[in-house]
């Protein structure tokens, strides 16, 4: 019988933001006796658990996570350099003509407009950031206020930290007009907008009712069970439309 060698090969994030986590894995297939210890050449910059190959970013910098796997008396070893970042931008998207929707791992309630660069690709236009909102819920959950819209269907980056992503801008044409909502809570007040869209779902406009304008919509609330009241439906009970 030909015994072969051990082997290992690390697969997985190169990049963690400080106090998130990244796990490299081995990618070679060994004898179930086979046993993996990884080790970091600077714990102070990237933590790994031993066993299960679970990186922590402690603090900017790059460290290197060595993975040695022994079977038996036979040995090998790889390496996998890993960069620990303040903030790691891992995805963008448009959500408003002005606003996007990013998911950024790291302290994120410290980020500052400043730290964003979005950029057209083709006519290298610099987009400033008015203002960073991240979610209460979910801290990873960044929207980007833009002070322009974003509206000539041209490819943007955006740049954190040294990562950047890339989205499409909207082309401004109107797809889509329907209400914010169809159903309300009975006995409350509830303002109605109407909100027109994209073909890719981007929201060009929100006009509240009685506020938006007569030149491109026509915008009509009745109820036979309720009232209207400035920008706001009231529905007396459950059931009422």
């Amino acid at each position: 019988m030909k015994v072969a060698k051990v082997g290992v090969a690390l697969s997985g994030d190169s990049v963690v933001a400080i106090g998130s986590t990244t796990k490299l894995t081995n990618t070679k297939k060994n004898s179930s006796r086979a046993k993996i210890t990884y080790t970091s050449s600077d714990d102070t910059i990237a933590k790994v658990d031993a066993a299960t190959g679970v990186v922590t970013g402690v603090k900017a910098g790059k460290a290197t996570i060595t993975a040695k796997i022994t079977v038996g008396k036979d040995s090998a070893t790889t390496t996998k350099d890993v960069e620990v970042k303040n903030h790691v931008l891992s995805t963008v998207a448009q959500n408003k003509l002005t606003e996007l929707k990013a998911t950024v791992a790291g302290d994120t309630k410290n980020l500052k407009p400043t730290d964003f660069t979005v950029k057209n690709e083709t006519t290298n236009v610099v987009y400033p950031v008015s203002k960073v909102t991240v979610d209460s819920k979910d801290a990873s959950q960044v929207t980007l206020t833009l002070f322009s819209e974003a509206k000539d269907a041209a490819t943007y980056d955006v740049t954190l930290d040294g990562i950047t992503k890339t989205f499409v801008a909207s082309d401004g044409k109107v797809a889509s007009v329907a209400p914010n909502t169809l159903t309300v809570p009975y006995a409350t007040e509830t303002e109605i907008k109407l909100v027109s869209k994209d073909a890719n779902g981007v929201i060009i406009d929100e006009a509240a009712y009685g506020k938006q304008d007569a030149s491109k919509y026509d915008f009509t609330l009745t109820t036979n069970n309720g009232y209207v009241n400035g920008t706001k439906l009231y529905l007396n009970k459950i059931g009422n439309t």
